[in-house]
């Protein structure tokens, strides 16, 4: 466990890390080791790791939540990408490989992003991803 949260520690100190955030990311190898064993008992949300293969190291983390069986919907949430990820093309990848498991493998009809209207960077990469804007939830989280 401790090689998948060592480099995600890392960068998580750094300013960029909590922008737009409801939650609190600075977290220390020491306090993420027992929330990563126990997120990975979830059934909801279902966190991954992006691991780019040449470094040998994570990168960054997505989940699939808010899972609705019965009407074939589910949210992307808890992006949390270092900055070797962002805005690369390994990160349009690491969704796209998302997508694809949602649309293909489990046969769901509706694939959902949503963020704080504070947090600018996610809106432009749900646009770049080709979502579209549907609505703004009044008094959501973190706002």
């Amino acid at each position: 466990m401790p090689a998948i949260c060592s480099p995600l520690t890392s960068w998580r100190q750094t300013p960029a890390a909590g922008r737009g955030c409801c939650v609190n990311l600075r977290a220390t190898l020491q306090n993420s080791v027992p929330r990563v064993e126990q997120v990975a008992t979830l059934a909801d949300p279902i966190h991954f790791a992006v691991v780019d293969q040449q470094r040998g190291k994570a990168v960054g983390s997505l989940a699939l939540m808010r899972i609705d069986i019965a009407h074939g919907v589910v949210e992307v949430g808890h992006v949390h990408f270092s900055p070797l990820l962002s805005r690369t093309a390994m990160a349009t990848e690491a969704h796209w490989l998302l997508m694809q498991y949602v649309f293909d493998t489990l046969g769901y009809r509706r694939y959902e992003w949503k963020c704080n209207s504070l947090n600018i960077p996610s809106a432009r990469a749900a646009r770049r991803l080709g979502f579209q804007y549907e609505g703004r939830f009044r008094r959501g989280a973190g706002e």
